[in-house]
């Protein structure tokens, strides 16, 4: 699918080390900042437009939050050379950077915490960030190619391609921008099969799903049943158990794997029996105001999404129990369907 695959594969498994000796590099040539409350400037055009994704505000620096402030760096010329995005997290934060190189632009996103920076996305831009004619990347989820076909100097349509890691399900979207005077009035959506999946409309961006919210409450809610667990239960493996066969859709469930009640002994996590006294509801009627707002076409693949980047960030985390050890816990995701 993508030309330039395997090197990106090779930068993205050997990019950690490099965080450093790039970050001291691009926070040199920074001459300004701005700053903003939820993201303004995308890396790619329209991004935020056709994920659905509320656009934020540009602020004083001092009116932000920590989990939701950016930072922009430019160049003395104006060119953005870094994204830093806060989180809820103490410490952690995400940092992008711009790269030119001779043959095309490069993207390296990181995760990053006080002492490791881990590399979870790196693009190559062709024709430029500004203008690019196609971008190609290998994030932490997928392998994505985006084309932008273009009528003068306005973007015209859009075709994206992804193969997502876990799972190896392939999609192509293709969304087609119509414009009123200049600026971009609404934009058709269609599937591989030229079935028109939607029509997005930009005055509607105030009910776009606010999937960084949705993320925080699961995470949140998951935290705190975890930390309810009595001090002598022994966690060997945690999962989150959806169940995609909803004609609406739900939060999932959380499972507790625990050694104690088995005597000790690790269980199948294909086995749902094995799951089903300890599945936790972390429900929340904030949480169900979040989902509301996604719809039923790509809500299945988004909720997974959105669940994988959870237990991501749950491996992440020390916990103060005795009984659960993150570096010796199993993490997985599964559909009721496949237990």
């Amino acid at each position: 699918m993508l030309l330039f695959q395997k090197e990106l594969i090779e930068i993205y498994e050997n990019g950690d080390d490099e965080y450093k000796k790039i970050n001291e590099k691009i926070s040199s040539d920074v001459a300004y900042r701005k700053y903003s409350i939820g993201r303004v400037y995308d890396e790619t055009p329209f991004f935020s437009e056709i994920n659905e994704i509320p656009k934020g505000n540009l602020c004083d620096e001092m009116k932000g939050t920590e989990a939701d402030l950016y930072i922009y760096g430019y160049s003395k010329e104006n060119k953005l050379l870094s994204i830093t995005q806060k989180t809820n997290l103490k410490n952690v934060f995400y940092k992008t950077f711009f790269i030119s190189r001779s043959e095309f632009g490069e993207l390296r996103t990181y995760n990053c915490s006080e002492t490791e920076f881990e590399l979870i996305k790196i693009s190559f831009f062709f024709n430029g960030f500004s203008h690019p004619s196609k971008v190609e990347s290998y994030t932490e989820r997928a392998l994505v190619l985006e084309e932008f076909k273009y009528r003068g100097n306005l973007i015209d349509e859009i075709h994206v391609e992804k193969k997502e890691h876990y799972t190896g399900t392939k999609s192509k979207d293709f969304f087609q921008l119509f414009y009123n005077q200049g600026e971009v009035d609404y934009i058709i959506k269609k599937n591989s099969e030229d079935d028109v999946l939607k029509k997005i409309k930009f005055e509607n961006w105030d009910i776009a799903v606010d999937v960084d919210r949705i993320e925080k409450l699961l995470l949140e809610n998951i935290l705190y049943r975890l930390s309810s667990l009595p001090s002598e239960v022994k966690v060997h493996s945690v999962g989150l158990i959806t169940d995609n066969a909803l004609t609406s859709l739900s939060s999932p469930m959380l499972a507790i794997g625990t050694l104690d009640e088995y005597g000790n002994k690790i269980l199948n996590v294909n086995s749902f029996k094995h799951y089903d006294a300890e599945s936790v509801d972390i429900d929340s009627p904030e949480l169900q105001l979040e989902l509301k707002n996604i719809g039923t076409k790509e809500g299945k693949s988004l909720i997974n999404d959105i669940c994988h980047h959870v237990l991501e960030e749950l491996s992440r985390i020390e916990f103060n129990h005795s009984g659960i050890e993150t570096k010796k816990i199993s993490f997985f995701l599964k559909d009721v369907s496949e237990l």
